[in-house]
């Protein structure tokens, strides 16, 4: 099924005001991280931001270790105040460096 053209990842730069909301598999760069009340944020685009609860952040690696490189993201996509965004709670289910290993292992889990 994930072979699919209709269910691959939609790179995060195609995504324009009227994106479907929903379940979806998008793929981009994240360029920036920030804070925000309850999450770390990383952020694709002034469209489009990832967040991460902060309870959950120590499930992932730094936030850092995910900038300018490609990201495969899957969960809802939804919006609020003109911008879009994707909650992840945890790695192996949301989060896949595109290069193929899944974030779930930390660098210095070898």
């Amino acid at each position: 099924v994930w072979a699919m053209a209709e269910y691959a990842p939609k790179p995060v730069a195609m995504l324009g005001e009227d994106a479907p909301r929903g379940w979806r598999r998008l793929s981009g760069t994240p360029v920036s991280t920030a804070y925000q009340r309850g999450y770390r944020k990383l952020v694709f685009s002034e469209r489009f931001e990832v967040r991460i609860p902060k309870e959950n952040l120590s499930l992932f690696p730094t936030p850092e270790a995910y900038l300018r490189r490609p990201l495969e993201m899957r969960g809802w996509l939804t919006s609020r105040n003109g911008k879009l965004h994707m909650t992840v709670r945890h790695p192996s289910a949301s989060l896949r460096h595109s290069w193929g290993r899944l974030v779930a292992e930390r660098p210095d889990s070898h």
